[in-house]
């Protein structure tokens, strides 16, 4: 899945990371897991990610996990 948010960042899921390009396309970061994911959705301030466990939501109002440095692979 593909989303972009309101200042143009660009979240990409990708087999076991989302990976986040900037508005100038350049990779910004990355979110990465050790299940497989499948999608993202923006809604409310939150960033969901569903996979093959089920579905990730922040639910408080600080961050659960920061963006790491991007890992630039994906073996999709």
């Amino acid at each position: 899945g593909i989303k972009v948010d309101d200042n143009g960042y660009v979240y990409v899921a990708c087999y076991k990371g989302v990976y986040i390009f900037s508005p100038e396309a350049e990779l910004a970061g990355a979110i990465m897991s050790s299940e497989e994911l499948d999608s993202v959705s923006m809604g409310l301030g939150r960033l969901f990610i569903s996979g093959s466990f089920g579905l990730v939501a922040q639910t408080s109002g600080v961050p659960s996990q920061a963006i790491p440095q991007a890992q630039v692979t994906c073996s999709a």
